[in-house]
Formats: C-alpha cells, structure tokens, sequence
C-alpha cells in the first residue's frame, strides 16, 4: 500500500485500520449524510442541481438526463423516486463509460471527460467539503475521501479541467 499516493493510501489505511461499526451505524450514518436535514448535523443531499442550483430537479437534472440518453443509457428508476443528477447514479454514469472505454468504445472517451467536467467536477468538491463539516464518522469520510480521489485521477487522466481543494 506504500507505493500508492497519499491521496488514495490515507482512506484506504483508514478502512483497514478502523474498528468496524454494525450495518444498523453505517445506516443510520448513510441516512444522516446523503438523505438530506435530520435531528442531527447533515448536509445537504448528494444531488448535483442542490449544490449548483439551489434546487433539486434543476436544469442540470435535465442535462445529466441528456447526457445518459445520448449514451443509449436510461437510468431512470422505475418508481422515478430519485433525481437523475443524484451523486450515486452520476458516478455509476462514470463507471459504465470507464468500462465502455477499457473494452474499446472509442466514443465513451470523451463522453466520460464531457461530462466529468460539466458536471462532477462543479460540485464534488463542495459536497465533500460538507461532509467533513458534518463530523462524518470514520467510514464515511475515508468513502468520500477516496471516492474524490479516484475522481480527481480521472480527471488528470482525461484532462479534465478540475482543481481538486
């Protein structure tokens, strides 16, 4: 684990090293940080429109929207109960076109790094900066540390305009 940056070895050093909490505290953890104001200290909810609009089911709901169906991906639930521009399904987006490009779409590579940079790459770094201002336990911090991590990354890999804080 000593060859890896630091960036990518201090979570993962983290979740080795904790001591494991039970399902119901990661619950219950999950609910307080992505699922938006509580009885307890929470940010807001992981969704792209809320952190750059100000609203959920903003326009740029509508952009993510596009954007997967230009892939030929609709990611629409079948209760529809979640904005598409939730931080889970941008980043399962991200995933299919990083595999699409592993196996030799040539199109998927600048669809990833479009919309890295129109989307994620405006907004992550605020919703992990309220994160860490919402005293996130161990596990919930090491998670959004990495996963900001593996963005970034990716974001010097495709050359994607993102200054990471």
């Amino acid at each position: 684990m000593d060859a890896l940056p630091k960036e990518f070895r201090d979570p993962l050093v983290t979740l080795r090293d904790m001591d494991w909490v039970g399902v119901k505290t990661i619950r219950s953890e999950y609910t307080r940080l992505s699922r938006g104001p509580t009885n307890q200290l929470s940010p807001d909810p992981p969704y792209e429109s809320l952190y750059r609009e100000n609203t959920i089911y903003g326009s740029t709901t509508t952009n993510t929207r596009k954007s997967y169906l230009q892939t030929g991906l609709d990611l629409t639930d079948e209760e529809d109960r979640e904005p598409l521009d939730l931080l889970g399904i941008e980043l399962q987006f991200l995933g299919e076109l990083r595999s699409r490009e592993a196996e030799g779409d040539e199109e998927s590579r600048p669809q990833l790094q479009a919309f890295l940079e129109e989307h994620v790459a405006h907004w992550f770094d605020d919703f992990e900066a309220a994160i860490q201002e919402n005293e996130p336990h161990e596990f919930s911090e090491a998670i959004v540390r990495l996963t900001g991590a593996l963005l970034g990354n990716e974001a010097v890999r495709l050359d994607v305009d993102w200054q990471r804080g």
